[in-house]
């Protein structure tokens, strides 16, 4: 699984799954694309990618929307953004080479011009810089939905994007039927719609 999706909540859920279960040896291992994933000892993966997945059974786990987050203790230094429409002074936060905050920015119809960038290894380092008051990140719901609630985060632009990929659960196709798999898929899913 993703790092970041793994930290955010994933790899709590498959322990607790696992511990209701009675599954007695899980391994867990980062990838973020399909290619990643060694089938060879993986019985199920979730990925940051697009279908189609060739010789695989797969489900959506979530669409992703990219949105705009931050420190509150950043949020003064943002008060006149929405009022200039500019994000000057304001560092930007990402992991791929910036095309996701220019789409971002083209959606708000927010000028980046002034700001910094700062490109990071993963989308796990761009949260934490963020809970941090370093910076701006554009990143999904699904990886920061505890820290908005707990107020650690805030979101202080309405515009959302989408994102160039999905999260996708995926296993070998002769495994799908697994009831372990599905009770599996089950369970993530009635995690994000927050049953």
């Amino acid at each position: 699984m993703p790092p970041a999706l793994a930290i955010a909540w994933m790899a709590s859920l498959l322990v607790q799954f696992a511990d209701a279960r009675g599954v007695s040896d899980l391994a867990m291992r980062s990838c973020i694309r399909a290619s990643d994933v060694q089938w060879d000892d993986v019985d199920l993966a979730v990925v940051y990618d697009n279908p189609p997945f060739n010789g695989l059974w797969w489900q959506v786990v979530s669409d992703v929307k990219l949105r705009t987050i931050c420190s509150p203790l950043l949020f003064p230094r943002l008060e006149g953004s929405h009022r200039d429409r500019k994000l000057r002074d304001v560092t930007l936060l990402h992991e791929d080479d910036g095309r996701e905050w220019t789409r971002w920015a083209a959606a708000a119809r927010i000028s980046l011009e002034g700001s910094r960038s700062v490109r990071v290894p993963s989308v796990a380092v761009a949260v934490a810089s963020a809970l941090q008051g370093q910076g701006m990140a554009l990143v999904s719901d699904v990886l920061t939905r505890s820290y908005l609630q707990e107020g650690r985060l805030i979101q202080p632009f309405a515009t959302a994007i989408p994102a160039s990929a999905g999260y996708y659960l995926l296993c070998p196709t002769e495994k799908a039927e697994a009831p372990l798999i599905q009770a599996l898929a089950h369970q993530i899913a009635a995690h994000l719609r927050g049953d």
